[in-house]
């Protein structure tokens, strides 16, 4: 049973690291453009709030 698990642990990392390698080269690119275009909303958003500061029209709250 012992040998077993050395044989068993090897073969999961090695699976694993074969994932996480196929991730990196081929999905990560289209999650990176998702997270870009999130944090380009975001930060579209904040800047509202200084837009809505600087503004003479309204009285500051």
């Amino acid at each position: 049973m012992s040998a077993l698990v050395w044989w068993i642990i090897p073969i999961v990392a090695l699976a694993g690291g074969l994932a996480y390698a196929y991730w990196v080269t081929r999905l990560k690119s289209k999650y990176d453009r998702n997270t870009a275009r999130s944090v380009g909303r975001f930060r579209k958003f904040q800047e509202s709030f200084r837009q809505d500061k600087s503004s003479p029209d309204k009285p500051n709250v």
